[in-house]
């Protein structure tokens, strides 16, 4: 399992927008990403992530 910090560009493995890690608890990651203009949370599980090298440079 990787593990994640808060602050970092992820996104699904399956794929989706950009999202900023906001907390790990265990295996369990909570995200939150815009769309259109809208604030978005969500949880995850932590191998369903990947970090987004776009987002990230």
């Amino acid at each position: 399992m990787r593990q994640f910090t808060p602050g970092e560009i992820v996104r699904l493995r399956s794929g989706s927008p950009s999202m900023t890690v906001e907390r790990i608890a265990g295996r369990t990651v909570d995200c939150a990403w815009f769309v259109d203009g809208v604030l978005r949370t969500g949880t995850f599980d932590a191998d369903a992530l990947m970090i987004d090298e776009k987002g990230s440079k």
